[in-house]
């Protein structure tokens, strides 16, 4: 019997399983002795808090209740979905999505429109710190190892520039029309939704450009992929099928076709003059 790779895998990790175990509890440890150097422990503290991310199954705050044996964490996210999510798994515990809550993403039919955009999102609204592998106790306290973003400077320093663009909008918007309002200033869904499809669907060159090169990261698969390829290598049509955001993707090829066109025939216009 030839054994699978699927199958030496599984083999090799039930051998090394007392050694992950290890790590993982003494991890969890000091996780839990930073989170009560916080308060986060204390009873008042995490009625008071919330876990707020993207979506879309709540894991991190389910694995928050777990990990403090609590039951009634809160938790607030763009999406989340309703194949990943069951309300019982939560007890009581808030969960709730803002653009839409319990997504059908599955049914086309059904499906919110973001799900078209996912992979843009996810890279807009994600820290621009690097990924938390494990919190580490020293003399000086706690510290944090991240994943090494060094050679994503470029890419953090562009996302913060949209989010930087994106906060001041939302301010400028909310000084706009306290005056009329008051101050309980409310961003409907449907309102947030128009813009953010707006920006997907029908983008700007120069919001584009932006994200030429900008590698996605997944971490669950373990792949990455361009949301705009601008690989020189590859035809347009090439460029466009491996791009994550396929309309950003075609506003900046055509332009950089159309500016390719135009230097030819500014160097036709040279040549003919040269001959004359």
């Amino acid at each position: 019997h030839r054994m699978s790779g699927r199958d030496k895998l599984f083999g090799f990790m039930r051998e090394i399983a007392p050694i992950i175990l290890k790590k993982a509890a003494l991890s969890r440890e000091v996780y839990l002795d930073y989170l009560k150097s916080e308060g986060f422990c204390d009873d008042e503290t995490y009625r008071s808090i919330a876990i707020v991310d993207i979506g879309y199954g709540a894991s991190m705050q389910l694995n928050f209740m777990k990990l403090l044996g609590i039951d009634n964490l809160a938790g607030f996210y763009v999406v989340t979905r309703n194949i990943h999510v069951t309300r019982q798994r939560f007890n009581a515990a808030i969960l709730e999505g803002y653009l839409v809550d319990m997504d059908e993403y599955s049914c086309p039919t059904l499906a919110h429109p973001i799900n078209a955009y996912i992979q843009l999102f996810e890279s807009l609204l994600s820290s621009d710190e690097g990924t938390l592998v494990e919190v580490e106790k020293n003399d000086q306290g706690f510290g944090f190892k991240l994943v090494d973003v060094a050679l994503a400077d470029d890419r953090i320093s562009r996302f913060k520039r949209v989010q930087r663009g994106a906060q001041d909008f939302v301010l400028d918007y909310v000084q706009k029309i306290q005056p009329v309002y008051g101050q309980g200033v409310y961003f409907a869904p449907q309102l947030a939704s128009k813009v953010l499809l707006s920006f997907a669907s029908e983008p700007l060159l120069r919001d584009a450009e932006l994200f030429c090169g900008i590698e996605f990261e997944d971490d669950l698969t373990c792949s990455s992929s361009s949301l705009i390829d601008t690989s020189v290598s590859n035809t347009a049509e090439q460029n466009i099928s491996r791009s994550a955001w396929k309309e950003g993707a075609e506003i900046v090829l055509r332009a950089r076709s159309v500016s390719v066109q135009h230097q030819h025939v500014a160097l036709a216009g040279i040549l003919v003059e040269d001959v004359a």
